[in-house]
């Protein structure tokens, strides 16, 4: 960004920082850049009582830049320069920057701008193994570096994937929070390997009535159900049915609330054939708040819940894409939050799952929502080492989620193939899992191409 665009985007925020400023207080501000942009900063921005840096070393490798979430660590250091030593210590910084540019692979932006006996340092690495495969290039300049610096402070800015490697790392940072929400630019274009959506769920509940059997009972109005959702006009990328012995689930993803309502009409007759065999306990609804407004009036006469998506919520099209018959392994959550606790405190631990299902292979949705006392995950893999691959990374975060939910009822909903692996897991791992037989006509159906859209 040259000083024509740092200008312009404080135009653009001007509302915002004047909010920010009414609880907060400005402590400092920093420009780095060219000296010919400096000068048209320095006039706009004087009343802001900032320091203004002169670049004079710097690399950044473009092309690793992926638009989208940023999950990067980020340095700020800020040097105090021993009197008399400015020329030499700018030397010093230039022969890092040459060392950086032959021989770090994980390092995306390095870079220095001097003010004065000050200069300022901005780094940019891929994630903390960057950082240290870095510090081992250029260890053999360390000492030289000492011996012009009078002091200083670094920040260091990592998001949840590295933070507690940062905090215990002997290096004597600042460590801040990376907001959750940061970004690589553009961000229309989205990361490759994931999209952030809000899809719409619906979930039933039934519980076969006394005398039935689940299967002579359910399974030909499940093939009615499926008939309607290959024919219909509601876009729906996923549609199955989980079972035990007593009870069904419906396990629907829809593109919108307005989806929704029309499957509703679209299965009215097998619905009503399904009821003479099951009762229907309950249905959660999920989704944006804009979707829950369109079902709510429809759908108030049946046992509903209905619960808003948060926005950390994603999905991988390129799986799900690949439609036919599902093998899946779905995971319910249903919990409710505990007594002193919100759902801003909940959305504060889902923010920290999310980022390690991010970089997530084989999973085709993680969706959370709550109405601010109960909750409701959906997650979907492509096979059960996709779903163990993902409970590995997010092991340790559980007994944060614990002290937010109580009461939590976990469902595993596999595939024949998968129930023997499912059972020994939930029986060693998960004691109180339900674990369900999903049923053999359950689809992913071909519509994913144009539901998904980025929605930071």
């Amino acid at each position: 960004m040259n000083a024509e665009g740092i200008l312009e985007h404080l135009k653009e925020v001007d509302s915002q920082l004047k909010s920010t400023l009414g609880v907060a207080n400005l402590k400092s501000i920093s420009f780095m850049g060219p000296e010919k942009d400096m000068k048209g900063v320095m006039d706009a921005t004087k009343g802001l009582g900032p320091m203004y840096y002169d670049t004079f070393a710097s690399v950044m490798w473009k092309d690793n830049f992926s638009p989208g979430l940023d999950r990067t660590l980020h340095l700020m250091q800020f040097f105090d320069i021993k009197e008399g030593k400015i020329e030499e210590a700018k030397k010093v910084f230039e022969e890092l920057c040459q060392v950086v540019e032959g021989k770090d692979t994980d390092t995306l932006m390095y870079q220095f701008g001097v003010s004065g006996n000050k200069i300022m340092g901005q780094e940019l690495f891929k994630d903390y193994g960057g950082l240290m495969s870095h510090l081992e290039n250029v260890k053999h300049l360390l000492p030289k570096l000492s011996e012009v610096v009078k002091k200083n402070q670094t920040f260091a800015f990592s998001s949840q994937r590295d933070i507690e490697a940062v905090k215990k790392s002997p290096l004597g940072f600042t460590v801040l929070d990376l907001d959750y929400n940061s970004m690589i630019l553009p961000t229309k274009e989205s990361v490759d390997s994931f999209l952030r959506c809000e899809l719409s769920h619906l979930l039933p509940k039934f519980n076969l009535k006394p005398g039935k059997k689940v299967l002579e009972a359910g399974e030909p109005t499940w093939k009615k159900f499926y008939q309607e959702v290959r024919e219909g006009k509601a876009k729906c990328p996923y549609y199955g049915f989980g079972y035990d012995s007593k009870t069904c689930y419906c396990i629907e993803v829809y593109e919108s609330g307005s989806d929704i309502l029309s499957h509703l009409q679209e299965v009215d007759a097998p619905l009503k054939e399904t009821l003479e065999s099951f009762d229907l306990e309950y249905a959660y609804f999920m989704g944006s708040p804009e979707d829950l407004k369109i079902v709510k009036e429809p759908t108030k006469g049946l046992p509903s819940k209905y619960l808003t998506t948060f926005e950390c919520s994603m999905a991988w099209p390129k799986l799900i894409s690949k439609f036919g018959r599902d093998k899946s392994v779905h995971i319910i959550y249903q919990a409710e939050i505990k007594e002193g606790k919100t759902g801003k405190n909940l959305s504060s631990v889902c923010k920290k799952f999310a980022q390690f299902t991010e970089t997530d292979s084989g999973t085709l949705y993680w969706q959370v929502g709550s109405d601010g006392k109960q909750v409701l995950a959906f997650e979907a893999f492509k096979d059960w080492k996709s779903f163990q691959d993902h409970n590995r990374k997010i092991q340790h975060l559980e007994l944060e989620l614990g002290e937010v939910i109580t009461n939590t009822i976990l469902m595993f909903i596999v595939c024949e193939d998968d129930l023997e692996v499912c059972k020994k897991f939930t029986a060693q791992e998960k004691p109180k899992a339900m674990v369900l037989t999903l049923h053999k006509g359950s689809m992913l159906l071909p519509v994913a191409g144009n539901i998904f859209t980025y929605s930071n």
